[in-house]
């Protein structure tokens, strides 16, 4: 399996390692969004329901968010597991077991009419490796989802077999759902969640920006100010408004602060609290 996992980056092992932590974090990223929209859209019961339209960036960042988070999901953690098994030591060979100074070529047999390749189904083969020369040393090596078979290219027996573990089962499982192997619809939901991604990086930002464009700068620390404005805003909407009586109040003279309703504490000489 360490041909599927060539170097996917230029700085090789640094890439690797890179590229597992780039995956966890979109596991984090993707777990928040799923629970963020969730909750914007009161419960569980109402994932799917109809989302209240509040500007283009809020509301596609929601409704895309929606169909494709949970594949992303599925990206991010074979990702992560592929990165993760990269750093294990490599499963052994079942060439290595093969006792050279055992091989027969005698019965001769067809390949046709190997017994243990008329019991291997076509679906369970990964890779077939022919023997390259006549000579006995050369044979079949068969690459199943199991387990691999060192098979004497003469009489077909089995000269070793190396069962694989669970983690590389796993690792081989995550790597096809990764990358697309496992189908062409799964390939085109992978092609259009990666779509998302860049999507919703953009939407992100501009959510962000838009929040922060709203804020007015405060003239007085929290400390000296005689009114404090707690602001809870998902879109940034209601920092107009809070912005608004921030602007009249200053202008009347009044020490006021306006911070996020997270950053509730105390305030030493505040004499109104503003929510």
């Amino acid at each position: 399996m360490d041909d599927h996992f060539a170097p996917l980056l230029f700085i090789h092992e640094t890439g690797r390692i890179l590229m597992g932590i780039t995956a966890f974090l979109l596991i984090l990223i993707a777990v928040s969004g799923i629970f963020l929209v969730a909750q914007r859209q009161n419960g569980w019961k109402n994932f799917f329901s109809n989302v209240e339209k509040t500007g283009f960036a809020q509301y596609y960042h929601v409704v895309f968010g929606r169909m494709s988070l949970f594949f992303i999901l599925a990206i991010a953690l074979t990702g992560t597991y592929i990165a993760v098994y990269r750093l294990m030591p490599p499963p052994g060979k079942a060439s290595a077991l093969v006792d050279e100074t055992k091989i027969k070529e005698e019965p001769l047999k067809e390949p046709a009419d190997f017994p243990v390749l008329r019991k291997i189904p076509l679906n369970n083969l990964q890779k077939l490796q022919y023997p390259f020369s006549d000579f006995p040393e050369d044979y079949y090596n068969l690459q199943l989802k199991d387990r691999e078979l060192c098979i004497n290219q003469f009489t077909g027996d089995i000269l070793a077999q190396q069962d694989y573990s669970k983690t590389y089962q796993l690792a081989h499982f995550s790597l096809r759902w990764h990358t697309g192997r496992s189908g062409t619809i799964w390939a085109l939901i992978l092609a259009l969640a990666s779509a998302y991604i860049l999507f919703f990086i953009y939407s992100g930002f501009t959510i962000t920006l838009k929040r922060r464009r709203s804020r007015s700068k405060n003239k007085f620390k929290a400390q000296e100010a005689r009114i404090i404005i707690l602001v809870g805003s998902e879109n940034g909407g209601t920092f107009k408004f809070a912005d608004a009586i921030y602007t009249q109040l200053i202008k009347h003279g009044e020490k006021v602060f306006l911070t996020d309703l997270s950053n509730f504490t105390a305030f030493p000489n505040a004499e109104h609290l503003v929510l």
